[in-house]
């Protein structure tokens, strides 16, 4: 009976506190630059996120759940999923959020008083502000979110000031009173449990998590007793202290420095070693794509993280590995494709229709394999098998066409905007897979071609893209003909992606100018590859530029690469490169060298406690020098 009381008197409270009282204000001020702070003072736009990359959400500028119109915003855990089919990630009620109820009526925020959201780089913590009217008086609201690092608890700390003796605190979705004060929140598919806990000045509320059944790990779902707030935020503190060792520090424009630190914040929030899972494009912000895992785990994030967070970086080669050992279990043949285009927690191919004919991804996960082995981050005998079934499916796929040579037909480009025969890209990581890596060589395929240079695919009329695809061939598969090449296909393909299309053609393009020493147009084109897609107003990263959709951590990851491998100029190949100013030997045979070109508007770059198989260093970078001392 008390049960269906309180869950009457919370759907009452639900339908009158979704509501925001009042009228906006006039448009608020802008914002000085923090390189350590995202925030916004507007009402509208993409809402705060957290994550820790085993559980992860959004938030509303007032600290909820929901969004303006009521409806549940983003709740995720990254192994609750689909257990066959699709194998989709599965949203899971977002508990977020506390309702105010002041005499008897819900206290909802009041839209016409200021208020203020920030997302702190430094220590992940999500501040939301906002007032609300009772009577004449004014309350001032202030909410401090935080996740654990490595369990599946987020906290929040709800002050009131001043706080009337009246006010009552409830949660916004319906609970079920368990042993100890315990809030039950949900069991289907994984237990949600909570606690409120009353302070001096308002409220704690304690939000964990469960695993899927047969998991083997601690519950946070059943130990929430344990937890409380201050437990919650010193592994959060903890955690971000240690990460911001690594650091990359521009002497230039702040807005330079914010952009680099959220991008890298994106990224370090969003994987987690213990989640068994490489990051899908939108980590644990968003349930777009499915959470399914592309290559945008292995070509654009890896390379991202491989020097400042190999620790994190390590989740991805571990996780196609493993992938790939269960598929071979399960009795994956010679001939048959080693990784799908979307995988999730089986390994097998999860996406229906056309995708499945970008087949690059073989040779783009191998990429991304070849890339840890020579840092150390997996040894070279976990990779045997790995290459021999990867190029015995180009082997299996390729047919012998014009003059002799190997053709892939009817593949989808990189572009995706085009299905069709001998896609550049994918062409030479079949040969670089047959003739490098399975020591079969010389295996040539066919190299599409017009006005005589490469072209992205056979019929390429060079005339527009969806996004990049032909100049991947010079990076990141650093192709030593497409290389030879580049100055003419850079006036081919440069400015002719969608003004709509995701950010990394951007950065591809910025990063190969710089490596062929134009860092001023590349730095133009690296502001443009973030600042069009972080216009929002918190700044996070929109996977297209005339739609708010964060966090799309690729195009952070690859707007990172173009300052790692771009300006700083470092290169991992079998040699040092021409004109190299730094050099490290890494493990198969590749040496890692710089060759830096800073733009004029940085006037140095440190590169702060990167590491290079286990040695920490540091690498400052102005115009004439590279200055390398160990680190921390």
């Amino acid at each position: 009976m008390l049960r269906a009381v309180a869950i009457g008197l919370l759907a009452i409270l639900l339908a009158a506190g979704c509501a925001k009282s009042g009228k906006p204000t006039a448009s608020p001020p802008k914002l000085p630059v923090d390189p350590w702070v995202l925030e916004t003072n507007q009402a509208e736009g993409e809402p705060a996120f957290f994550s820790n990359g085993l559980i992860g959400g959004r938030i509303d500028r007032f600290g909820m759940g929901t969004d303006e119109e009521g409806r549940s915003l983003p709740f995720l855990a990254v192994d609750v999923r689909q257990p066959s089919g699709e194998e989709k990630i599965l949203p899971l009620p977002n508990p977020m959020g506390l309702r105010f109820v002041l005499a008897g009526r819900a206290l909802p925020p009041d839209a016409s008083l200021p208020l203020r959201q920030a997302i702190s780089l430094r220590d992940g913590v999500v501040t939301s502000e906002w007032g609300a009217k009772a009577g004449r008086q004014v309350l001032r609201f202030r909410c401090l979110t935080v996740v654990a690092r490595d369990h599946r608890v987020v906290a929040q700390r709800w002050t009131v000031s001043p706080l009337p003796k009246d006010l009552v605190a409830q949660p916004r979705i319906p609970t079920q009173l368990e042993p100890d004060g315990i809030l039950s929140l949900a069991e289907d598919p994984v237990p949600i449990r909570a606690r409120l806990l009353p302070r001096a000045d308002g409220w704690d509320w304690i939000v964990a998590c469960g695993k899927p059944q047969g998991t083997p790990a601690t519950d946070a779902a059943a130990s929430i007793g344990e937890w409380d707030y201050e437990r919650a935020a010193r592994e959060n503190e903890k955690f971000w202290k240690a990460r911001w060792n690594s650091d990359i520090l521009i002497e230039g424009p702040a807005e330079d420095q914010r952009a680099l630190r959220a991008m890298l914040f994106h990224l370090r929030a969003n994987l987690n070693p213990l989640s068994g899972f490489a990051p899908g494009p939108y980590g644990l912000t968003s349930a777009t794509y499915n959470g399914h895992v592309f290559w945008d785990a292995d070509v654009w994030i890896f390379p991202a993280l491989a020097l400042l967070d190999p620790d994190l970086a390590r989740s991805i080669p571990e996780y196609r590995l493993r992938m790939f050992r269960q598929r071979l279990r399960e009795g994956l043949g010679p001939g048959e494709q080693p990784f799908p285009w979307e995988s999730s927690a089986s390994g097998r191919e999860t996406v229906p229709g056309p995708s499945q004919k970008e087949i690059h991804i073989v040779g783009s996960v191998c990429l991304g394999l070849e890339w840890a082995e020579a840092l150390g981050l997996v040894r070279s005998r976990e990779l045997a098998d790995v290459w021999r079934y990867s190029a015995a499916f180009f082997r299996q796929r390729a047919t012998r066409g014009r003059e002799g040579l190997l053709e892939l037909r009817d593949v989808m480009s990189p572009d995706e905007h085009h299905i069709g025969d001998n896609d550049l890209y994918t062409n030479l990581l079949a040969e670089w897979l047959l003739n490098d890596r399975s020591f079969e060589g010389p295996r040539r395929f066919v190299r599409p071609m017009a006005d005589g240079h490469f072209a992205t695919y056979d019929g390429d009329r060079l005339r527009g893209y969806k996004q990049t695809a032909a100049l991947l061939a010079i990076y990141p598969l650093q192709h030593p003909e497409a290389e030879a090449q580049a100055t003419e296909m850079i006036a081919a393909f440069l400015g002719k992606t969608a003004a709509n299309g995701p950010a990394m053609s951007l950065s591809v393009e910025s990063l190969i100018l710089a490596r062929h020493q134009d860092p001023e147009r590349a730095y133009q084109l690296w502001r443009d590859s973030w600042s069009r897609y972080t216009n929002g107003a918190l700044g996070l990263f929109n996977e297209k530029p005339r739609r708010e959709s964060s966090v799309f951590l690729t195009g952070a990851g690859g707007c990172l690469q173009t300052i790692l491998y771009g300006f700083a100029g470092f290169r991992i190949d079998s040699k040092p490169q021409d004109m190299a100013g730094w050099s490290r030997h890494l493990d198969a045979g590749k040496q890692l060298s710089m060759r830096p070109a800073l733009p004029s508007a940085w006037r140095s770059m440190t590169l702060r406690n990167i590491s290079v198989r286990g040695r920490k260093l540091t690498l400052t970078i102005t115009r004439d020098k590279i200055l390398s001392t160990q680190g921390d």
